[in-house]
């Protein structure tokens, strides 16, 4: 992931209900639209969830969402025993990051 990947909006969301959401776009690039409601440190914590969804490529997994919340929030998962099939090494390669 570099800069060029994901492009960071400060707005005034209607009200407090979340502190920051990704909305993944058709080029595969990522807005992040922070709350501007919140204060500072609360909206750079916030950032630093939603880029470990992109990093962790939350937008191209069908697991619980829960899980990924708790990935996003730097909480150990255990995830179910299987033998992984992978289409290529690049494929292997991105699973093994």
């Amino acid at each position: 992931m570099d800069e060029n990947d994901f492009y960071i909006r400060r707005i005034k969301f209607p009200n407090r209900s979340v502190q920051a959401i990704t909305y993944m776009n058709d080029d595969g690039t990522f807005d992040i639209y922070l709350n501007t409601l919140y204060p500072e440190p609360v909206l750079q914590k916030a950032l630093a969830h939603e880029l470990r969804h992109i990093r962790l490529d939350h937008f191209y997994s069908d697991a619980p969402i829960a899980q990924k919340e708790a990935e996003a929030d730097g909480k150990a998962v255990s995830k179910p025993h299987c033998v992984p099939l992978f289409e290529s090494p690049e494929a292997l390669g991105k699973w093994l990051r």
